[in-house]
């Protein structure tokens, strides 16, 4: 079973979670 880790998420920007990339830098 092969999770696509290791992704090009922008430090600070976007966290990875569960394999995907998550943009954290719009929160209002």
């Amino acid at each position: 079973m092969s999770i696509g880790w290791g992704q090009d998420c922008e430090d600070g920007v976007e966290v990875e979670l569960w394999g995907e990339c998550y943009n954290i830098e719009e929160t209002t």
